[in-house]
């Protein structure tokens, strides 16, 4: 009976893929984090969702051949046991289109402000703050918005947002707009695996050429082993 279930079992995994392994091992980089455990794909930190689409009833295989054939993917999430074979695709422009603001990269830009400056829904508004109130030396790491001007002691007045036209991935993918577009590690989830296709692209780099008419790259590796001001 236990071979009967391990049968079953190998049989299962084949079909869907080798859960834990790319099936392009030259190609893409399984991510996990410092426990040994994979899950979805992250930015900087456990919090920094990526710019995705997701769709279930996908295979493995199905989901790394999406990525694959999108040269703005870079990395797949894939869940066996979530709505039968859950596959997220990351990169740029995955969320959708704002068609009426196409300078939008993602949803809650994806309209207009009534205060000049604000670009974001959540931004949207204006903050005055009293005169002798305690200074939040953070402040400036921080959207300015009615959560942080309540923490300023401030006083936040809304200003009237606009929303734009926001186009959804199509073929019956959905969209999830953040700002990170890059894969760094990941936030631990059972059931899940990311894979990262471009291991390099949230480290720093250089191009082009310096104020001297120099190679950017050559300037860049000196000042990174010290031989350059």
């Amino acid at each position: 009976m236990r071979l009967n279930n391990l049968g079953v079992c190998v049989v299962m995994t084949a079909l869907h893929g080798s859960v834990g392994t790319p099936i392009n091992g030259t190609l893409y980089h399984h991510v996990l984090g410092e426990d040994g455990s994979s899950g979805p794909c992250r930015g900087s930190s456990a919090t920094d969702k990526v710019e995705s689409r997701h769709k279930g009833g996908l295979s493995q295989e199905d989901c790394e051949s999406e990525c694959t054939s999108d040269t703005n993917c870079v990395g797949y999430s894939y869940a066996l046991d979530s709505e039968d074979g859950f596959c997220i695709i990351y990169g740029p422009g995955q969320d959708g289109l704002c068609t009426s603001h196409p300078s939008a990269n993602i949803l809650s830009h994806c309209g207009s402000c009534s205060v000049e400056d604000k670009s974001t829904q959540g931004e949207c508004g204006e903050c005055i703050i009293p005169d002798g109130s305690p200074v939040y030396a953070a402040a400036s790491s921080y959207a300015d918005n009615a959560g942080l001007c309540a923490l300023r002691s401030g006083a936040w007045t809304p200003g009237s947002w606009t929303a734009g036209s926001w186009e959804q991935p199509s073929d019956g993918w959905g969209g999830d707009s953040h700002r990170t577009s890059h894969i760094h590690i990941v936030t631990p989830v059972a059931g899940y695996d990311c894979y990262d296709r471009d291991v390099a692209d949230h480290l720093p780099r250089c191009t082009g050429t310096t104020d001297a008419g120099g190679s950017c790259a050559v300037r860049f590796a000196g000042e990174s082993e010290g031989e350059s001001e």
